[in-house]
């Protein structure tokens, strides 16, 4: 693992790519199935989006290897230290743990920024659907039982990580599945806090309540059952035995080596270029704290090799950090083009909308406004007429504009023109 500081960026990082991809989702299966057709079908939306988790938590875990082992879920990350496993301490923990929180902040507000209006209905992040306690304690329980699952299948589980990737989406969407009518779920603080600060819910005490302290307490103690009755599994080290090296039982077994042909003087040989770098022309070390023959010398053979250095060397040498940048770009890029964009009736209506706020301004339309409403039943015609003020408010009229009239008519009509005629004498 990195240092704290490092790692904890790469958390912020991979937290903000994780908030902005799986927030779309749901969306994202909804157009598979209309797509394949198969959205009247019961399971059809169920195992579309397990296949949807499957493949994104493939993908985030080669982004996760690349970034020295970053991690968007602060649950997960607690109970891998609260079991024993990892390399985590208190004070990494309490740097990556904000970086998290901030990075799905940032995913949260992108994904909003990014959907068309018209789908903005259809993402979102968790909400208490019951009391406050009832939620906490689902939340908690959730959180512990996806928390444990993560490291039985993680740390005593298959060795493929095909198969652990497939077990942990399973296991993830029948869990948010189960808790969807309690708290969302989300069992990841993180993610509860990006959205919920796009709510504007982010420092209510009922969010940490439910988002924050419950998921922390069933992580650990996830932890903790874990440590209890499995054990870590443990260090695998290789050791490389030449074949080359003959064995020996004995010190008897061992042959003296053959005799000098040579007449006992010591030939001179040339010094290689390793050589000549760990002794300097006056046979002091290459050093920083050497002559300044020595760090010239040193600074050449380094300038020239990076000098040879090719286009596809550089780029070989730096894959891994190619790949990360170029595996958001492209999840990002898919997910703006799946979703469509606005149609020609939006695009005409939403034309005409602003064509008419620029003929109708707001100063042209005075102080009061006023809605006339025709009420034509079987007992009589009624006229309702509402003022409104500039922000749309209704206001009092006041009694120059109140009338009450009432008219009975008996009048026999023998076609459509003798009603027209009747209505205008009246009311015209």
């Amino acid at each position: 693992m990195k240092g704290p500081i490092k790692i904890a960026i790469a958390d912020m990082v991979i937290s903000f790519m994780w908030v902005f991809c799986s927030s779309a989702f749901g969306l994202l299966t909804y157009f598979i199935a209309t797509a394949a057709g198969v959205q009247t079908v019961p399971w059809a939306s169920i195992v579309i989006i397990t296949v949807v988790f499957f493949v994104f938590l493939s993908i985030f875990n080669i982004i996760g290897g690349f970034l020295g082992g970053a991690s968007f879920d602060p649950a997960a990350t607690t109970a891998f230290y609260a079991a024993g496993s990892g390399a985590d301490t208190l004070i990494s923990m309490a740097l990556r743990f904000p970086a998290q929180a901030a990075g799905a902040v940032g995913g949260a507000l992108a994904i909003m920024e990014a959907i068309p209006e018209q789908y903005k209905h259809m993402i979102g992040g968790p909400s208490v659907k019951v009391d406050t306690h009832t939620g906490a304690f689902a939340e908690g329980v959730l959180t512990f039982a996806i928390t444990f699952i993560v490291l039985l299948i993680m740390l005593r589980g298959p060795q493929s990580e095909i198969f652990k990737t497939w077990f942990l989406s399973i296991v993830i969407v029948a869990l948010v599945t189960f808790g969807s009518a309690y708290t969302g779920p989300s069992m990841n603080p993180a993610f509860a806090f990006g959205w919920a600060y796009v709510y504007n819910q982010h420092d209510t005490w009922d969010h940490f309540y439910v988002y924050w302290i419950c998921p922390f307490i069933g992580a650990t103690l996830a932890g903790w059952v874990f440590r209890q009755f499995f054990s870590l599994p443990p260090v695998k080290v290789k050791f490389i035995i030449n074949s080359k090296i003959p064995k020996f039982r004995n010190l008897e077994d061992l042959e003296p080596l053959p005799a000098s042909t040579g007449n006992g003087q010591i030939r001179y040989r040339t010094p290689s270029s390793a050589e000549l770098l760990e002794s300097g022309p006056n046979g002091g070390s290459l050093s920083p704290t050497g002559n300044g023959t020595d760090d010239h010398l040193e600074k050449m053979i380094k300038r020239s090799m990076a000098r040879h250095e090719s286009i596809s060397d550089k780029i070989h040498k730096y894959r891994g950090v190619l790949l990360v940048i170029s595996i958001p770009i492209v999840l990002i890029t898919f997910l703006l083009y799946v979703m469509p964009g606005k149609s020609a009736s939006d695009a005409a209506v939403l034309e005409e909308i602003e064509l008419n706020s620029r003929r109708v301004g707001a100063n042209s339309r005075g102080n009061r406004n006023y809605a006339v409403i025709f009420d034509a039943g079987s007992s009589g015609s009624r006229v309702h007429v509402y003022c409104f003020d500039q922000n749309l408010d209704l206001v009092p009229i006041g009694s120059d504009l109140e009338l009450f009239e009432q008219n009975y008519i008996f009048l026999e009509w023998s076609s459509v023109d003798d009603v027209l005629v009747d209505l205008n004498l009246e009311f015209g």
